[in-house]
């Protein structure tokens, strides 16, 4: 195994070298690396676990949940100890119709990590799936209690805003993500623009996201989460990285960012408009619903969709909105109440398959 991951690490690299000198000065480096792995057998485990989970992330992003799921499933024959292992290889195998793979994922996660705050978000995806397993595993491993008010916390104990609530909802799975080395963290006035986001979302959209597990995190960059990510291009649009993005979900785990990585640099750039970090909230939060309610793998929309599409005049000024996925997300958006001009505009652009993503809303 670690010949291995030096292998297809070291191809990877040297794919991405400009000329023969890096090329070679970047195999020296893998074939330094693959020698202190192999004798550290325990740190070559955990390395390669963790580099499968990130191969795993980058699939899932696509939609690729036959490839992810790979990719996970080796992460944790590995050792990977990240709780999202499981919470993913559950999302991979619901997104691919494996219900009772992603049940015992889940369950797993919910049996092995009892603490952390993921276990809500597995037990919300397996109620859907199967009550009964749901109450079960749940009877059988309860979460931690907090500590009573005034009561010491030992210094080794999570805060107590990990320790999930009796109901979980989206709004108490927000999360900060922390800013990498001289990043700045997320402003207060982010934070109160997506949690403001949150609360006018109306009940039945928020019943959905509440019940379906959706998670929120904030933070400066794709950067400060995963590290060295944000130069990557975006998949599907020319000459723009995953660090100028203002947000991404990955399955219903949405991510939102509030300053841009500049190109070249380490750096960031001024906090995105405040209005834009609400609009973004929005539009992710539609692809959370469509993960949830598959809305956009459906036959029937994707024909409509197709259809509604072709026959668009201004095709040019919608060309984001090809891909069903995001055209699901931004009439959801609009839907929720979203003030984006484009969401009310693409709504009037495809009438049908507005009217699709209705029913399928409020189906639930």
């Amino acid at each position: 195994m670690p010949f291995n991951w030096l292998r297809d690490s070291s191809l990877c690299l040297l794919s991405r070298a400009v000329n023969l000198r890096q090329a070679i000065s970047t195999f020296a480096s893998c074939l330094t690396i693959g020698l202190y792995m192999s004798l550290a057998l325990p740190l070559t485990a955990w390395a390669a676990g963790e580099a499968d989970f990130n191969y795993g992330i980058a699939y899932y992003q696509r939609r690729d949940y036959k490839s992810a799921i790979g990719f996970f499933q080796r992460s944790a024959q590995m050792g990977c100890s990240n709780p999202q292992v499981w919470l993913y290889l559950g999302h991979c195998a619901s997104g691919l119709g494996d219900r009772a793979r992603a049940s015992q994922a889940y369950r797993k996660l919910v049996e092995t990590y009892p603490g952390d705050p993921c276990r809500a978000v597995a037990l919300a995806s397996l109620r859907r799936l199967d009550p009964g397993a749901a109450a079960a595993v749940e009877a059988a491993n309860p979460a931690p209690v907090a500590p009573a008010a005034g009561a010491a916390v030992p210094a080794t104990s999570p805060p107590a805003a990990a320790v999930p609530a009796a109901k979980s909802t989206l709004l108490s799975r927000l999360v900060i993500i922390k800013p990498r080395a001289q990043h700045p963290p997320v402003s207060p006035q982010t934070i109160q623009t997506v949690t403001a986001v949150i609360k006018s979302i109306p009940a039945r959209y928020m019943k959905i996201l509440d019940e379906g597990g959706a998670t929120i995190n904030v933070g400066p960059n794709i950067d400060d989460k995963w590290p060295g990510s944000g130069t990557e291009p975006k998949p599907g649009v020319a000459d723009t990285t995953l660090g100028e993005e203002g947000g991404r979900t990955y399955g219903r785990d949405v991510h939102i960012y509030e300053r841009k990585l500049l190109r070249g640099t380490s750096d960031l750039s001024e906090p995105i408009s405040q209005q834009h970090i609400a609009e973004t909230t929005m539009h992710e939060l539609g692809h959370a619903l469509d993960d949830i309610l598959q809305g956009s793998v459906d036959a029937h929309f994707k024909e409509v969709h197709s259809r509604e599409y072709e026959q668009i005049n201004e095709a040019k000024r919608f060309s984001y909105f090809k891909d069903p996925g995001e055209a699901f997300a931004e009439i959801a958006a609009g839907l929720m109440g979203s003030t984006d001009s484009s969401a009310a505009d693409l709504s009037r652009a495809l009438p049908e398959t507005t009217e699709l993503v209705r029913k399928r809303i409020n189906k639930q």
